[in-house]
């Protein structure tokens, strides 16, 4: 018996277990010079700098033999990480999680490997579980709509009402639940079902500007749509951007569509909304100025093309249709 800051497990394996009789023979004689203490941690880091170690893992164990496997499996998926192979990983994550459902760093280890995978649907059936296991309202219900926006990004809109009304039973008026209770109908093709829940949601915002009332007035925009009402899809869409000027979800969809019946001066008045946004995702600021330029060649307004498809350029040298547009009108 010794003490010491390494007594066991691995690097005592690479020092005695590694080297078998030979080196147990060895460090049994060096012990009578130096204590295990000193030995231990010598040999194992000349071990280790041999190259020939991939890697260890050590399993803790009860009295009763009993191991404890959550621990072990998330020091194995650590390893395999560093390796930059953490999806070998995933049987063993899966394996113990049905033995340990509960417990939420094995959960997060899970959701960031299917969500590194692209597994998304296995990833809103997670979402699902944790749900079950967390005790914050708030977290509880964040769960299930990230897990209701995956079933529906996969088209699964039906699977996605259960987690919904999970989550509107714990907060009914949480407008993110609203919003993806409409996106479901809208997908479904419930037309009159989303407008409906769009009017109500929008009379209790009262009128007060905000991002989710600029969501709203965009989901009866695409209501309109449906209908075949484009008049009314551009007036929704107008009043969306004017709730919202920040949104570049609401100011490109509204390019789109003026674009589509030829209202080219609502197209640009869009756009330039859009190139005085720091972030307006889901275009770019180049690709915003790429579209008044070709806006520009269809109106005949050479001079005014070329400046927006320079300005694109400038803003992305990578952007080859702006390349493609200044060779064919001579700029």
């Amino acid at each position: 018996d010794f003490d010491g800051e390494i007594e066991s497990g691995l690097y005592k394996m690479m020092a005695i277990g590694l080297g078998k009789q030979h080196g147990a023979e060895n460090y049994h004689r060096a012990g009578h010079h130096y204590s295990y203490a000193e030995i231990f941690p010598l040999v194992g880091q000349a071990v280790l700098d041999s190259g020939h170690v991939l890697l260890g893992l050590g399993i803790v164990e009860n009295g009763h033999d009993q191991t404890a496997k959550v621990q072990a499996v998330l020091t194995l998926a650590a390893a395999y990480e560093k390796l930059g192979h953490g999806e070998a990983a995933l049987p063993w994550l899966l394996r113990v999680h049905e033995d340990a459902p509960e417990v939420m760093p094995l959960r997060e280890r899970l959701r960031q490997l299917f969500t590194q995978l692209g597994q998304h649907r296995d990833l809103a059936v997670l979402l699902m579980g944790d749900a079950v296991h967390l005790t914050d309202p708030a977290e509880k219900v964040a769960c299930w709509q990230r897990a209701a926006q995956l079933f529906i990004e996969l088209g699964e809109a039906e699977t996605a009402i259960d987690p919904l009304q999970k989550a509107m039973e714990l907060a009914p008026d949480d407008d993110r639940t609203r919003l993806l209770l409409i996106d479901i109908d809208l997908s479904l093709g419930r037309v009159d079902t989303a407008a409906g829940h769009i009017e109500h949601a929008i009379n209790a915002h009262k009128r007060r500007r905000s991002p989710e009332l600029a969501q709203f007035q965009q989901r009866m925009a695409r209501v309109s749509a449906l209908r075949g009402d484009t008049e009314s899809q551009l007036k929704w869409l107008n009043t969306a951007l004017d709730t919202d000027r920040k949104s570049g979800e609401v100011a490109s969809e509204l390019v789109e569509a003026a674009i589509a019946i030829g209202d080219y001066d609502t197209a640009m008045k869009a756009l330039r909304t859009l190139t005085m946004m720091e972030d307006p995702r889901p275009i770019t600021r180049a690709l915003a100025f790429l579209k008044q330029a070709e806006i520009a060649v269809m109106k005949g307004d050479t001079q005014r093309a070329q400046h927006w498809a320079r300005k694109a350029k400038s803003l992305d040298e990578s952007l080859q249709a702006a390349d493609e547009l200044l060779a064919r009108i001579g700029g």
